[in-house]
């Protein structure tokens, strides 16, 4: 959708990153997939919906691993909800961009076809500057409707562009009346490299459209080839044993954060 304050976005727009990868048969991923056999497999985007036989895929995977998706809604749902167990999915989570491509009414309506085939679904707003006085109207809206309404606060990020927008204090308090403490690191980033030791690589994975693995999103934008754990179409891929020293955790990502745990390192401490 090319919202313009998509990290990817930027990054693919400053030559960084991101370039369209082709996207390898729905069966090899859940060869691939079934053979480390993750509880739980989150599927984000760009738009998992737009890979060819995408939905075949989730009907091939172990019966016992469980997934989460994230989708911007823009493509058709009526096979998924046909084929797909609510019971295999622990959570949907749709992506509303009410400046962008997809209509408040056109996201209502497979929101609200998802929540009565019984699926676990709740809409997820990013505070953009240019939309975060938007929220109150579409807290009410979907409260009423008695579905779940996250704030996600938008990430100020590194200097891409030469830009880098920089909340004021009547806007960070505005994010916390509805956000509350959910990532302050996305609005008010301070820099603090005291490592920790991370769960990530062990028991999270952040794997990309050809099947290469890092810990974490961060890994993949700064470190690329040098922190790569390896391939999960390969045979002999392994998750990490134990867990890794992090000089980074304040700048990780909610994508992230979210999954991972961490505890003081000893090095920390000498």
């Amino acid at each position: 959708m090319k919202c313009p304050y998509c990290i990817h976005g930027k990054l693919q727009k400053a030559g960084r990153d991101f370039a369209i990868e082709p996207f390898k048969p729905a069966e090899e991923w859940a060869k691939a997939i079934n053979r480390i056999n993750p509880k739980l497999l989150d599927f984000t985007g760009g738009e998992p919906f737009l890979q060819p036989n995408f939905v075949k895929l989730l009907e091939d995977l172990n019966s016992d691993i469980k997934v989460g998706l994230t989708t911007n809604a823009s493509c058709d749902l009526t096979g998924f909800v046909q084929k797909i167990s609510p019971a295999k999915v622990v959570s949907i989570t749709c992506s509303f961009h009410p400046t962008s491509f997809v209509s408040f009414d056109m996201l209502l309506g497979k929101v609200l076809m998802l929540k009565h085939r019984g699926f676990n679904v709740s809409v997820n707003y990013v505070a953009y500057p240019e939309q975060l006085f938007l929220i109150p109207q579409y807290v009410q809206r979907f409260a009423v409707l008695g579905v779940r309404f996250h704030i996600d606060p938008y990430m100020q990020g590194d200097d891409i562009e030469g830009e880098k927008y920089i909340f004021s204090d009547n806007e960070k308090q505005f994010i916390t009346t509805f956000a509350g403490q959910d990532r302050p690191v996305s609005y008010d980033l301070k820099e603090n490299n005291k490592p920790v030791l991370c769960s990530a690589g062990k028991t999270h994975l952040s794997i990309h459209p050809n099947g290469d693995a890092w810990r974490c999103l961060n890994d993949r934008f700064n470190h690329k080839e040098e922190k790569r754990i390896g391939n999960i179409f390969d045979e002999n891929f392994k998750t990490y044993e134990e867990d890794q020293m992090c000089y980074e955790h304040y700048r990780c990502c909610g994508c992230d954060r979210d999954k991972v745990t961490v505890s003081e390192s000893k090095v920390a401490l000498i």
